[in-house]
């Protein structure tokens, strides 16, 4: 490989050009580049053949007091990469909302996700992965594009994604991938943008196990077509989302050990703002409320799980599951879990 390029648009304001060094470890140890009072792309190719390099990369910038160098989009770009001898398919499910700390692979002893466990057991896991965002448009925006909000533009209701960037689905529709995504609407759908590089963008608001069965669906064609062009699925869902409601008798249930003026709003937490505003939200209100919402949110997660799994058991009964790269982040939790076949490199 002759190892990667950093785009680095810089921009000097002083008199005079500045500049701008580019430390890493290595026999070249230091790189150096001219920054000009426009902004523009700079090019700055690394050693190739270094083993290992560095997560952090340190500039220095040297020149007349008062100058300013600004770091626009840094990104590094890996070029000459040998090609794989089989394209893997690849499949992103997104579970809005679901939370870390429900899962086993991250300490969890409650078995609430033994499905997504055994992927993780199989898997790379990255533990230190934060959202760019607390709430779904910005984060499903930001995980489609590899973008901050700043430069995606997918903020809120009235805005759309910078069709400008590349998309995870247009770079894999770009090399060859029939790409498409089951979502449940909402604040993932297609007048944001979120359908770029889709062939097929389809919504729906009838739970995960209705979006399992549009999944198999597609598996079921792939499987049928001919040729061998690898394909790109977007599985999302807010089944762990509220209103919490995954099933009736344990709604009932909870329903029946709460005092009535809070029984029959327990699905939502928002439902409960009017008791705050009214000066009626005790300690005592507090610790029913909030233990109810944890029971419903983990039985969400087990729906989850369940769904899941019975997918995933079935693409391994047809021999397709060590062929499949499978993502299963959660969007507002620091897990990204890799599935690869365990005798084949990622």
């Amino acid at each position: 490989s002759d190892g990667a390029s950093m785009d680095l648009p810089a921009a000097g304001s002083g008199a005079s050009p500045l500049t701008v060094t580019l430390g890493f470890p290595g026999p070249n140890g230091a790189l150096a580049l001219e920054a000009g009072r426009e902004a523009r792309a700079v090019e700055i190719v690394l050693p190739a053949g270094d083993p290992e390099l560095p997560g952090t990369f340190t500039f220095e910038a040297t020149g007349p007091v008062g100058s300013l160098v600004r770091l626009e989009e840094p990104r590094l770009a890996f070029g000459d990469v040998p090609a794989l001898a089989e394209r893997p398919n690849v499949l992103l499910v997104i579970l809005d909302t679901l939370r870390a700390d429900r899962l086993g692979a991250h300490g969890n002893q409650d078995g609430l996700s033994p499905n997504l466990d055994r992927i993780a057991s199989e898997s790379l896991v990255f533990e230190q992965c934060w959202s760019t965002s607390s709430w779904t448009m910005p984060a499903i925006s930001g995980m489609l594009t590899s973008a901050h909000q700043e430069m995606h533009g997918g903020i809120h209701e009235n805005s759309r994604i910078n069709p400008a960037l590349d998309t995870l689905a247009s770079s894999l529709a770009d090399a060859g991938y029939d790409t498409e995504a089951i979502c449940e609407g909402g604040l993932f759908r297609a007048i944001y943008g979120h359908d770029a590089g889709f062939r097929s963008f389809l919504e729906h608001r009838e739970g995960i196990a209705h979006g399992a069965e549009l999944a198999r669906g597609f598996f079921e064609r792939k499987a049928t077509e001919a040729g061998t062009e690898p394909w790109f699925l977007v599985l999302h869902s807010y089944e762990v989302h509220e209103p919490y409601e995954p099933d009736p008798k344990l709604l009932a249930t909870i329903r029946a050990g709460l005092p009535e003026r809070l029984a029959q709003r327990i699905t939502r937490p928002t439902d409960f703002a009017d008791l705050y505003h009214d000066g009626e939200w005790t300690a005592e209100v507090s610790a029913e409320v909030s233990a109810a919402m944890e029971a419903l949110y983990d039985a969400e997660v087990k729906v989850a799980d369940a769904v899941l799994g019975e997918l995933f058991d079935e693409l391994r009964a047809a021999g397709s599951f060590d062929r499949l790269i499978l993502h299963p982040p959660s969007k507002r939790a620091a897990i990204l879990d890799l599935k690869t076949s365990p005798n084949k490199d990622s």
